[in-house]
């Protein structure tokens, strides 16, 4: 074969598509502000110029002295152009462009020449460029170790064009990578000797239908294990990105954790416009948004109670339509309407607190947003000294209602605590103040507590009574335990806590980590009242500015907020929708990944049976024959004992005889026969040739079940093998 014939133009392609890619990844992850267009061309040309210099006589020592010479050429421009640079500052300017660019051209062609040279000759350096590059992809990732899905930037700038979760994002670019080196290792596979003891890639072995059939397999699974896998974490990652605060909102259960929430991410969750002033907000400039109430205390923390309880706080989905049927004589509360535009799914329902209605909203932008929905809320607008001395918990409430939400924990050390914290001071709302303030002043918020607990055991215990380090989660269990200690009634909330300051226009850009866990207690003709801790000293948090650019291109896509109607109104209403319009995506994946892998496996069992019993057809006695001889190398094959290159099949007969202890290969001599003109035809040709070969004794069942499901003799054969 020509040197030239073998040149595989294709790999060629192929691997400059692989390393522009690769450069343009590693430009935009780490921000170095290169010239995309010279690292692509640069890139291009190194790998053309690299793979001629592969088929060339230029040996080790040769491509060295040429990656050298090339880096002394672009040493000495740089050289030449300081030394002829004007004195004038403007001017200077257009000189260090060239310069600058020269030498990142030079830089990336000569190494892409002497890595792609090397390459294509040397196996042991295309194992390693392939591992660095592996390494280089785990490099990526491992900034977002722990879940810190916002990190590096690319990864969260990629969410937002893409329109999807962090998670998905990971798992996309993950995909990718893998697809790109399974297709860079299967190009490569297949050296092919030439002189000077050296390989090169073979043209005539890429991309081979057993490489294809394997390639196309890997997808596959890839493909249908996507789903399962995007599933599994962004569930394992609601209560670790979001302050330890998740989404569960089920009767028993608490959407809160206590391990840790080191993976706090500023990824974009909804955005809140607030339709008319907040002027009173008495905890300004917070702003309290909540998702859910936690009452139920059992013994551990504190979880979801049922419908009887915390009917404020309404278990809903977006897209359900609510309306608050209880008598609600509260004072100085405000009506506040608030519209709420989701960019990431959503379990529950969030309003500012007291919510009495709740009303799907036509989406405004369904590729960018998730649902849309308006509460209508009566917002606390009092001021804090006016409760100093009102009643704690509702007079209405009966004795079940006051016991449930005074449920004690069963550890004496939080009252002895609580006391410890109250000394001399017998007005509830003062005691309740205190212990926040205890809190504020005493406890370290951190991300990573490294509390060692058992998911049965006490969570709460070993930050309050031992190194006060915690985040939300901790202090609003520790606020509410000890409060209920005393006999005041108390839960705990979650939702989202946002900073007003960072607002614009009334609009407000709801982040993951703005997640957030408080304390409440019930002041009687007041409704229940945030008591949150804002820790003094902060060893670790997740602050960080609200992206401004981004909150102003979602306001522009913000439409006035068309209500949607309930389904009973709208019943035979021309124009009107029938359901909300909350982004409802029909899954292709699943069925096509069932139909692809029908598909190979269908093509897997017709191979195996043509390839084992299409002797047994009828055909001619040549045909047979050879059938009869390619069953035989399809069992040994599967048995791991295939015929090597170049081996005859006198050669291979003798050497299975020698692995299997008995004649296999009965049809050898035949075929030979007819191949070398000592015989014209097969006639009288018996099917004794193979089939005492196929129930031999030597061959066990179990081998014989093994090599049945081995699918390496159907890939040879769909691979164009030659037996």
């Amino acid at each position: 074969m020509m040197i030239k014939d073998s040149f595989p133009k294709l790999a060629i392609v192929l691997r400059a598509l692989f390393l522009s890619a690769l450069l343009t990844a590693i430009n935009l992850a780490f921000d170095l502000a290169l010239n995309q267009v010279i690292l692509v061309t640069s890139a291009i040309l190194g790998v053309i110029s690299g793979g001629i210099l592969a088929y060339s006589r230029i040996n080790l020592i040769g491509l060295l002295a040429l990656v050298i010479a090339l880096l002394a050429i672009n040493m000495g421009t740089s050289a030449i152009l300081a030394l002829f640079a004007p004195d004038n500052l403007n001017a200077l300017f257009i000189p260090y462009i060239i310069s600058h660019s020269l030498s990142l051209f030079i830089g990336i062609f000569a190494i892409a020449i002497f890595c792609t040279a090397l390459s294509f000759r040397y196996s042991g350096f295309r194992t390693f460029e392939f591992l660095l590059t592996l390494l280089l992809g785990v490099s990526l990732f491992a900034a977002h170790r722990g879940f810190k899905l916002s990190q590096p930037k690319i990864l969260d700038s990629a969410s937002w064009f893409l329109g999807t979760s962090s998670i998905n994002t990971i798992l996309y670019i993950a995909f990718a990578v893998f697809i790109l080196l399974a297709i860079h290792a299967l190009c490569i596979a297949n050296p092919e000797k030439l002189p000077g003891k050296r390989t090169i890639l073979n043209r005539n072995k890429l991309f081979s239908w057993r490489n294809l059939f394997f390639s196309s397999l890997l997808v596959i699974i890839c493909l249908f294990q996507f789903r399962f896998i995007s599933q599994y974490y962004t569930k394992a990652s609601v209560g670790i990105t979001s302050n330890g605060v998740g989404d569960e909102n089920r009767e028993g259960l608490s959407p809160l954790t206590f391990h840790s929430a080191l993976g706090s991410t500023n990824q974009p969750a909804a955005i809140v416009r607030l339709e008319n002033d907040y002027k009173e907000n008495p905890f300004s400039p917070m702003l309290f948004i909540r998702e859910s109430a936690l009452s139920e205390f059992n013994g551990r923390e504190f979880v979801r109670a049922s419908n009887q309880y915390d009917r404020d706080a309404p278990i809903l989905a977006p897209g359900a339509s609510f309306n608050l049927k209880d008598n609600l004589p509260l004072k100085n509360r405000i009506e506040l309407v608030q519209s709420a535009f989701l960019l990431v799914d959503h379990k529950n329902l969030f309003a500012v607190d007291y919510p009495i209605s709740v009303r799907s909203l036509q989406n405004p932008n369904p590729s960018r947003f998730k649902g849309a929905f308006r509460g209508y809320s009566l917002a606390p607008a009092i001021k804090l000294d006016e409760i100093a001395f009102a009643n704690v918990g509702d007079h209405r409430w009966d004795e079940k209602t006051r016991r449930h939400y005074t449920a004690e924990h069963s550890d004496p050390r939080y009252r002895q605590m609580a006391l410890k914290i109250t000394a001399n001071i017998y007005n509830p709302i003062q005691q309740l103040f205190k212990i926040t303030e205890f809190l504020t002043k005493n406890a370290i918020y951190t991300l990573s507590p490294g509390h060692e607990v058992k998911e049965n055991e006490d969570q709460v215990a070993p930050f309050l009574f031992g190194d006060l380090r915690g985040y939300c989660v901790h202090f609003a269990h520790a606020v509410a335990i000890m409060a209920r200690s005393l006999g005041l009634p108390s839960r705990v909330a979650s939702g989202y806590l946002t900073d007003l300051s960072q607002a614009r226009d009334g609009h407000i850009l709801l982040r993951m980590s703005d997640r957030h866990a408080w304390a409440e207690t019930y002041i009687d003709g007041f409704g229940w009242i945030p008591l949150d801790v804002q820790p003094e000293q902060v060893e670790s948090h997740a602050d960080t500015q609200v992206d401004q650019k981004l909150l102003e291109e979602l306001m522009g896509m913000l439409g006035p907020g068309e209500e949607i109607l309930p389904e009973k109104l709208a019943e035979g209403e021309s124009g009107l929708r029938e359901k909300s319009d909350y982004l409802i995506r029909v899954s292709w994946l699943k069925p096509l990944t069932y139909f692809l892998l029908t598909t190979f496996f269908l093509i897997f069992i017709f191979g195996k049976f043509w390839l084992r019993f299409s002797y047994l057809l009828p055909a001619s006695q040549l045909t047979k024959a050879r059938r009869a001889y390619r069953a035989e190398l399809a069992l040994l094959f599967d048995l791991g004992a295939p015929r090597k290159f170049g081996e005859t099949r006198e050669e291979f007969r003798k050497r299975a005889l020698k692995i299997f202890g008995t004649n296999l290969l009965q049809a050898t001599s035949l075929l030979n026969e007819i191949k070398y003109g000592q015989r014209k035809s097969a006639d009288n040709f018996t099917e004794k040739y193979l089939r005492p070969s196929l129930i031999a004794k030597n061959i066990g069942w179990r081998k014989k079940i093994i090599a049945f499901f081995n699918p390496s003799a159907v890939t040879f054969w769909l691979g164009g093998g030659r037996w």
